[in-house]
């Protein structure tokens, strides 16, 4: 989210809304465990999703899925059972260091 952060995250976890973003079509066949907030520029999310997508078992469900405004294979990635690096976003990016969890 560029602005209004802590509405766009209740709205993204709202189960009944209109669709709008990629998200709200996913939301209603998924459990939201956590969620980790950085401010982070595009190319660090971009970044982030490499790192993400080459992690061995990790698997793309939908190519594109997210990822519109760039050339990421996808912006959702898809891990059978969570990797350490899910748990704890600095791993995946270490250069940002400030998360927070909501």
């Amino acid at each position: 989210a560029q602005r209004a952060l802590p509405a766009r995250l209740k709205r993204h976890l709202a189960m009944e809304k209109k669709h709008r973003w990629h998200i709200d079509y996913l939301r209603p066949h998924v459990v939201v465990v956590s969620c980790a907030v950085a401010c982070l520029d595009r190319a660090a999310e971009c970044l982030a999703a490499r790192r993400l997508i080459s992690i061995p078992e990790a698997t793309v469900p939908v190519p594109g899925f997210g990822a519109s405004d760039c050339r990421c294979p996808a912006h959702l990635i898809y891990f059978p059972i969570l990797p350490p690096a899910c748990r704890e976003p600095a791993l995946i990016l270490p250069e940002f260091r400030q998360w927070s969890w909501v």
